[in-house]
């Protein structure tokens, strides 16, 4: 359940100008619109906890929403997902949108005028030099930064499946990880590599195929 959104504001910088999605009409609408919908603070839904930035939804109120129909809803949302703007789980009863950098766009800024421009230029300081700091931490820990996930293609899982000769379904593989939107296990983590998990179904059928044939070797009903 996000926020009750009937008020305020939210900020709009101006470098909006320059985003990848400005001039795609659908996409823009829908980030626009999960940024007024975000939770702007910690709320309770169905015995958990919605973060700040996320909302609870569905394909059928964004579309209700928005004006998009389901399908322009869901390829907007691809967008977003692709660019990492938003993540999104989901289930047959509703699915949970982070903004990934909700606190980066709506900061709890009170100053103005000059007060503004110092307190940005002390934040880019700050900001450079924690970078670096980071970025020295990681040089000497051999620390490697994640990757953000990116669902494979219908035609990548194909190819994959193919190459190692496996019985798996590129099908009903794509179709089910889709469904669920690339998420795994009871928590809905999000996937971190679709290979690994063509693999674990590859295991699980080739356990299953061994167990029938086991059974019609003894004779017994499969």
């Amino acid at each position: 359940m996000s926020a009750d959104t009937g008020s305020g504001y939210i900020r709009l910088h101006r470098q909006i100008l320059k985003w990848e999605w400005w001039s795609n009409p659908n996409t823009f609408r829908l980030f626009i619109y999960l940024l007024l919908k975000a939770n702007y603070n910690d709320q309770k839904f169905e015995g958990q906890v919605i973060r700040r930035g996320q909302l609870v939804t569905s394909i059928p109120r964004l579309s209700q929403d928005t004006a998009l129909t389901p399908r322009q809803v869901r390829v907007a949302l691809d967008h977003l997902k692709l660019t990492g703007e938003v993540t999104d789980c989901h289930n047959f009863k509703y699915r949970i949108i982070t903004i990934s950098k909700y606190d980066e766009y709506q900061t709890n800024d009170r100053l103005n005028g000059s007060l503004m421009t110092d307190k940005r230029q002390t934040d880019d300081r700050l900001m450079t030099a924690s970078k670096e700091i980071n970025k020295d931490n990681k040089e000497k820990n051999n620390i490697k930064p994640l990757k953000r996930f990116v669902p494979p293609t219908l035609e990548e899982v194909e190819e994959y499946c193919h190459e190692r000769q496996n019985h798996v379904s590129p099908y009903r593989f794509f179709d089910y990880y889709e469904s669920v939107g690339w998420c795994v296990g009871k928590t809905g983590r999000q996937m971190k590599d679709w290979k690994a998990a063509v693999r674990t179904w590859e295991r699980s059928e080739q356990t299953e195929r061994d167990y029938r044939n086991d059974q019609s070797m003894a004779g017994l009903p499969v």
